[in-house]
């Protein structure tokens, strides 16, 4: 396994989830071959003490991390070094745990290199999705969502993957994911659940009053402070809609988003005949990491189990006033060409203006309308 982003949030659960497995056998069932990391080098260093992988990746400081690991890893440096590790290292399963365009190339290399990824970064979806298709296209790549919504839908659509595996051979041409034509003509609806985010139960009236500091205290997910302002925007579930459009090629009109504020039920598969798969489990980011990491398997958890005497479940209609980011969302993906690359660019520069504090909360959708209104090339064809 080689772990992009193994310093953030995607990485160190993923880690804790290998931890956990290697845990319980006589011999480690995973090998953890490779790490990267931006700039983290105190916990690069201690996961490369604990995992002995073959190479590291450091975006900056190589020279402090060379001294902090033993000299038997091999280390390499910047965008060229991490292009290099995905494209020609020896490795199974690849999990993108960047955040941010920083992880479309890296997505990119695996992908061309005929590697299986487990993939939390939307943006390689979401902003280069048609670069990744024609990869996908001639690429003996399988595509594994970790994102909880789209790994629930996935689990839905594929409810016995080894099957999948043994009797699909090609997926269909819509989708990213390995999903049949069959299966894929069955369903009906996609219907994608959040939280609400921080905002979820803030007064209309007061959304303009609002800070960084308000947005960055999600109440139920544990997440990197890009993600977590994104969820409070609701542009985070807008990327996922296109996300979900991409990977299993549904139409944008039959995808539904619902607040499922108890964090249960992380998505939902309506079929044509009217029946209904949900997939449920705690809010907790290491089940389907560790679902992308045992594909196409299941193995025993030692996460705790769902105890649903304790939950009630509680469905609502999002405020699209409330939230005017995820209804642009919605009409950037319907746009089609370039407009979600645009949507997410412009997305990604908001929210570090308001990590910044430059900027307050709302104007976040309104930076990123003018930007989606003035882009004037429908395509890279016109550029």
């Amino acid at each position: 396994v080689a772990v992009i982003g193994s310093t953030g949030s995607i990485g160190c659960q993923t880690l804790d989830i290998i931890r956990r497995i290697n845990a319980t056998y006589d011999e480690p069932l995973f090998d953890v071959v490779a790490l990267s990391a931006n700039c983290n080098i105190k916990d690069l260093a201690q996961q490369a003490k604990e995992f002995k992988p073959k190479i590291l990746n450091i975006n900056r400081g190589y020279d402090e991390l060379r001294q902090n690991v033993h000299n038997s890893i091999d280390i390499t440096e910047g965008k060229e070094g991490i292009l290099q590790l995905c494209r020609n290292f020896d490795y199974d399963l690849l999990v993108m745990g960047i955040s941010g365009c920083a992880g479309i190339e890296p997505t990119i290399a695996a992908a061309e290199a005929g590697r299986s990824v487990a993939l939390a970064n939307k943006e390689s979806v979401v902003s280069a999705g048609s670069i990744l298709r024609r990869v996908l296209d001639k690429s003996k790549c399988e595509l594994i969502p970790i994102d909880s919504e789209h790994n629930a839908i996935y689990q839905c659509l594929v409810t016995s993957p080894r099957d999948l595996l043994e009797h699909t051979k090609e997926r269909d041409p819509r989708a990213m994911c390995r999903i049949s034509t069959n299966v894929l003509n069955s369903v009906k609806r996609l219907i994608i659940t959040s939280s609400g985010g921080p905002f979820r139960d803030t007064d209309k009236s007061l959304m303009k009053k609002l800070r960084l500091k308000d947005a960055i205290k999600h109440p139920v997910w544990s997440m990197g402070a890009k993600i977590t302002i994104d969820s409070s925007t609701m542009m985070n579930k807008g990327l996922e809609v296109i996300e979900a459009h991409e990977l299993f090629g549904i139409p944008y009109d039959n995808i539904q988003v619902v607040i499922h504020k108890e964090c249960i039920v992380h998505s939902l598969v309506q079929f044509v005949d009217n029946s209904v798969l949900a997939q449920l489990y705690n809010p907790d980011m290491r089940l389907p990491i560790a679902y992308a990491l045992n594909w196409p398997d299941r193995m025993e958890s030692t996460l705790p189990e769902l105890d649903l005497l304790k939950h009630q479940l509680t469905f609502t209609e999002p405020d699209l006033e409330k939230f005017p980011c995820l209804k642009l969302a919605f009409e950037a993906g319907r746009m089609g060409g370039l407009y979600n690359t645009v949507l997410n660019a412009a997305n990604e520069r908001a929210n570090e203006f308001l990590r910044e504090d430059a900027i307050a909360h709302w104007e976040i959708h309104e930076l990123v309308k003018r930007a989606v209104e003035e882009y004037k090339h429908p395509n890279i064809d016109h550029l």
